[in-house]
């Protein structure tokens, strides 16, 4: 069937364009399946493919994403600390290295606190979170960024973790191979957050068709 934004679509483009408008709506799967009479197992197909047009694009813009031709393979397995970097106003999501979690948690138990251990040109992040624990852990003192300068785009930063807190309870119950899609869709979501993603989402399907 003829559709620009599928390879091989089984669906017509008029159809997986109302189902892009609900998914940029922030509609459920259940939902969308209701209102486009599409089947639930089918929906979440598409959905799936769309999340990993949206993490491509994520990390296409990251500076300091290496992930862009391997998302799939980046999964939350034992673990769900993210690192959170910014860079001109958007936020950005990373799964970083357990042995540096490890590091910082050792660093930070002890008494002196010598993050001077750690080797700044591996720690780009601004901030890590535990989207479980919400344990929380800023590194703008090891970068010797002020109070001041830095003020905003810390704020920035915490501001995104109450949006993705309030985004989290979707996610409970899913399994954790899927949960860095819905990640990267709620960095996704909050940094065109001022963008028609209806239209943003055609377009880079239209780029990138899905399978």
């Amino acid at each position: 069937m003829n559709n620009k934004y599928v390879n091989r679509s089984k669906i017509s483009e008029a159809k997986f364009r109302k189902l892009v408008k609900l998914f940029s709506l922030d509609l459920t799967a259940k939902q969308i399946s209701e209102l486009t009479d599409l089947n639930r197992n089918t929906v979440n197909r598409y959905l799936s493919g769309i999340r990993v047009r949206v993490a491509e694009h994520c990390n296409k813009i990251d500076p300091h994403s290496s992930t862009n031709n391997s998302l799939i393979e980046q999964k939350i397995k034992d673990h769900t600390v993210i690192g959170l970097s910014e860079n001109l106003q958007k936020i950005f999501i990373s799964i970083p290295d357990q042995s540096l979690i490890s590091k910082i948690k050792e660093i930070q138990e002890s008494e002196n606190n010598h993050f001077n251990r750690l080797n700044p040109d591996k720690v780009f992040y601004d901030v890590f979170f535990d989207i479980e624990s919400e344990w929380y852990f800023s590194l703008k003192k090891f970068k010797n960024e002020s109070d001041h300068s830095f003020r905003k785009k810390y704020n920035r930063i915490d501001g995104f973790i109450g949006f993705l807190k309030n985004r989290v309870t979707k996610f409970r119950g899913m399994r954790k191979s899927t949960l860095y899609l819905h990640l990267k869709e709620t960095e996704f979501r909050y940094n065109y957050k001022d963008t028609d993603l209806y239209y943003l989402l055609l377009k880079i399907l239209r780029n990138n068709p899905l399978f």
